[in-house]
């Protein structure tokens, strides 16, 4: 006599095989999930930086906020920031690399995956 439908250890083996099948994904969507929500903020710097590089870099070479030093947009006035003013996870460093040549390098820390990242930007600024 023949029986119709699945035996116990064939139905066993497909829930295991199922069960394998949806951890694998969830897995799969929560990694993807993380490295979007990592991209974002990396984004979200990098606009940041370039948005304050480009801002400095059109400023004067001789203007009072491209003068050699640190800076953080937290406690720097506010003309040198621009819109970024306030912003304690932005700085930016000048170095004077000859008598008509600076360097401008904008740091922008954020969070991402519990830890915290910084993107650094730079570029020449001449006098001429």
């Amino acid at each position: 006599m023949k029986r119709k439908g699945f035996s116990l250890i064939e139905l066993l083996v497909a829930l295991v095989v199922g069960i394998i099948l949806i951890v694998g994904i969830t897995y799969a969507l929560v990694a993807n999930l993380k490295y979007s929500k990592l991209n974002e903020a990396r984004q979200e710097a990098l606009y940041k930086g370039e948005k304050l590089l480009n801002y400095l870099v059109a400023k004067g070479f001789s203007d009072s906020c491209l003068q050699e030093g640190t800076y953080s947009c937290g406690s720097a006035p506010p003309d040198c920031c621009g819109s970024l003013a306030g912003d304690s996870s932005v700085s930016y460093q000048v170095v004077n690399v000859g008598s008509d040549i600076k360097k401008v390098k904008v740091t922008v820390s954020f969070e991402a995956m519990g830890e915290t990242k910084t993107i650094e930007l730079e570029k020449l600024k001449g006098d001429w």
